[in-house]
């Protein structure tokens, strides 16, 4: 697309491309099959859908009919509600045109499909995330990364050399294609040189994330003398990688001094302090609270980062003492805006009327918005934070260049505090780490000298993460008394681990709320330790499996737990063969009401995570 310069000569300006756009153009040049990476799970979705509708057709009709018996026969142990509930007739449309996602959300046997049908060349175009790069043999002739941004669970980051390389070295099939083609579709945000330097900078170098755990301990306790036991953690890879990253840990420490001073000066303001902006509760956050308020669905906000204004819709606002406010940009990316992430140089600048009914999980519905807030008619401020409010530096017109600078100077002094502390305890790190954990397992009564006490051993065989959490909450009984479900439901805290941020809690019944209390309190008596004893500290349990696990477990069906098409069934599926391996070991090491934790696997084991445990 051209426009007019202000120089009075023609301009390019690109614009990114439409899946089907993409999809028809590798169609024509032969790039098929192909990996569309997407990273969202609901993005793979409502890309195949969106895909699926503009009535792209990849397949033949004797293709389709080989699709249709593949996967009736790969979903034949499923019982037709369930099928209904997994979307199948939506997700069998897509795979006859040769369409699929596929994501860690699916149920194994949805996903398989997909794999055997893309191996034997019949699904040509798969939007997947991230997990499909790893550990499946799934090579295509084209891999098309969407986008070079990622969302992890706090902010938006570019891609590592090292992931890039993981996700395009999917393309090109041996034996088949003489070479593979990977496609970075434009974005106006990231520029090429960017793109071109991450593809060329290659892998990053290999790091252990070997650490020893507590049921390692005891293990390590039981097999071998205390100096054999040192001796092979000092042979490991991860012992190794730390004394080769100490020489490389001081120049990144020259390196993040110089940075911070550059950074340090960036944030300064002449107007004043700029930390009082972001420091100050009543005048920063007593300001932005009133402002957020004052926001209902369709006011369109706007403020200036970097010289660039920004500009999003309000679709919905939380309600109390610090309200959030849910928007749409103009890409259709949905954004949850808390006070201290909402900036102060936002003003409103108009209204636009949403379409109804306001769907924010929708992709196509967020499309809509955006499209609609790119054309709306904006003016001056109409509302804006007040300004006597807040501290002098609130009205400097690059305050939020200012906040940037100070964010990344907090940043840079975390990482080098970090950095600085890894480097004062590089030598001998793991030993010293196992030694705090032989130390806190003695002072809990868990190991004597070199000898494993009855707690122990029972410690042995728990694999979970919180291992240790689990075994301090067996020796308090915690699943006495309980029925199958409540046991399942509380053995859940132990296993669930939410895709972002913590849950809110939901108990079906007192003794179970009270028993969870038991639990967390175990955790936070632990946590104090670990802290004392110089180990990090175990992630707490978490109950936001726990009614799910309770419902199925008394007997509710999939169709009862999840709406038609619902999302997360595959997850659900996952939790529960999680849940099953958990109790089983309980069982085994012989502390819990073993009648009650064989109904509950047996209850449990059923139905749609049956059929995931048999394949």
């Amino acid at each position: 697309e051209s426009m007019t310069s202000a120089g009075g000569r023609r301009a390019r300006r690109y614009a990114t491309p439409r899946r089907f756009e993409t999809c028809e153009m590798l169609a024509d040049r032969g790039l098929l099959p192909a990996i569309f990476f997407i990273f969202s799970r609901a993005g793979c979705e409502a890309a195949a859908g969106q895909v699926v509708d503009f009535g792209l057709r990849l397949t033949s009709g004797e293709e389709r009919r080989r699709i249709r018996a593949v996967a009736e026969a790969r979903t034949a142990h499923l019982e037709p509600a369930d099928l209904a509930v997994l979307g199948f007739d939506r997700w069998m449309r897509g795979l006859e045109l040769g369409i699929a996602p596929h994501h860690a959300g699916m149920v194994p046997a949805f996903k398989e499909t997909v794999e055997e049908l893309f191996a034997e060349g019949l699904v040509r175009v798969v939007f997947a995330t991230e997990t499909l790069a790893l550990g499946i043999n799934m090579p295509a002739r084209t891999v098309v990364i969407e986008n070079l941004s990622k969302f992890t669970g706090e902010h938006h980051e570019l891609l590592r050399p090292g992931d890039y390389t993981q996700l395009t070295g999917r393309a090109g099939r041996r034996g088949i294609d003489d070479a593979g083609t990977a496609v970075v579709l434009h974005s106006r945000y990231v520029e090429f040189e960017r793109v071109a330097g991450i593809a060329a900078a290659g892998t990053h170098p290999l790091v252990s994330s070997f650490r020893p755990s507590y049921n390692m301990a005891v293990n390590l306790v039981a097999t071998y003398p205390r100096s054999t036991a040192e001796r092979l953690l000092d042979a490991s890879f991860a012992r190794f990688s730390e004394l080769r990253r100490r020489e490389q840990l001081e120049e990144q420490i020259d390196s993040i001094r110089a940075e911070l001073e550059a950074e340090r000066e960036a944030a300064r303001c002449e107007l004043g302090d700029v930390a009082a902006v972001v420091d100050e509760p009543r005048a920063r956050d007593g300001v932005m609270r009133e402002f957020a308020s004052s926001r209902s669905a369709g006011d369109i906000i706007e403020w200036t980062t970097r010289g660039r204004v920004r500009r999003q819709v309000v679709v919905a606002r939380s309600h109390g003492k610090r309200p959030r406010l849910v928007t749409v940009d103009e890409e259709g990316q949905l954004h949850r805006l808390s006070l201290d992430r909402l900036p102060v140089s936002s003003v409103v600048t108009g209204r636009m009327d949403l379409p109804q009914p306001i769907r924010t999980r929708d992709a196509d519905y967020r499309l809509r918005v955006a499209e609609d807030l790119r054309g709306a008619e904006v003016g001056d401020a109409l509302d804006l934070p007040h300004e006597t409010a807040a501290p002098p530096a609130a009205a400097c017109p690059d305050l939020d260049r200012h906040l940037g600078a100070l964010r990344s100077v907090r940043r840079l002094e975390k990482r080098l505090r970090r950095l600085e502390r890894r480097v004062r305890e590089a030598p001998g790190g793991l030993a010293r780490r196992f030694r705090a954990i032989i130390e806190l397992l003695e002072a809990r009564g868990y190991v004597t000298g070199w000898t494993l006490s009855e707690h122990g051993e029972r410690l042995r065989v728990l694999y979970a993460d919180l291992d240790l959490v689990l075994a301090e909450s067996l020796r308090s009984d915690v699943f006495a008394d309980l029925d199958a479900a409540e046991v399942a439901a509380l053995a859940s805290m132990f296993t669930y681990e939410p895709r972002s941020g913590p849950e809110a809690a939901a108990y079906p019944s007192r003794r179970l709320a009270e028993r969870a209390s038991v639990v967390l309190e175990t955790w936070e008596r632990l946590a104090v330790d670990e802290d004392r004893f110089g180990l990090p500290v175990t992630r707490a349990p978490e109950p936001g499996f726990v009614e799910l696990a309770h419902r199925w477990v008394g007997g509710e069906g999939l169709d009862d737990l999840f709406e038609d098409e619902a999302p997360g069934v595959g997850d659900f599926v996952r939790n529960c063969r999680q849940l099953i391996d958990l109790l089983r070991q309980i069982r085994d090491v012989g502390d819990g009401p073993s009648e009650t934790l064989d109904d509950a696997i047996r209850r449990l084991d059923r139905g749609v995570v049956a059929a995931a445990g048999a394949l």
